[in-house]
């Protein structure tokens, strides 16, 4: 896959598509390590769990603070606009 100017946009536009994401530090421009610092502070569960998902889709053995990613969990907090985010990724997933 392209440059890692290309891999930065991308995970920052899938970030974006998640409605608690969006403004939040850390997602445009994609910065990871304050993205991971506000969804472990201030986030809620929905903030959080969706802020897991994009920085485990980021590196998936970076030691995230927010902790990790679990599908059956968000799915509980989520809303239908969190989870047509994920769904629409899970149509056409890209790992980086």
């Amino acid at each position: 896959m392209g440059n890692n100017q290309d891999h930065r946009a991308k995970i920052s536009r899938c970030a974006a598509s998640f409605p608690s994401l969006a403004g939040v530090p850390g997602v445009a421009p994609w910065e990871p390590a304050k993205l991971d610092a506000w969804a472990a502070g201030e986030a809620n569960s929905g903030g959080r769990h969706a802020a897991q998902f994009i920085l485990e889709l980021w590196n998936q053995s970076g030691d995230w603070k927010a902790g990790r990613f679990s599908v059956i969990e968000a799915f509980q907090v989520w809303d239908t606009s969190h989870r047509e985010a994920f769904i629409a990724w899970a149509r056409e997933p890209f790992w980086l």
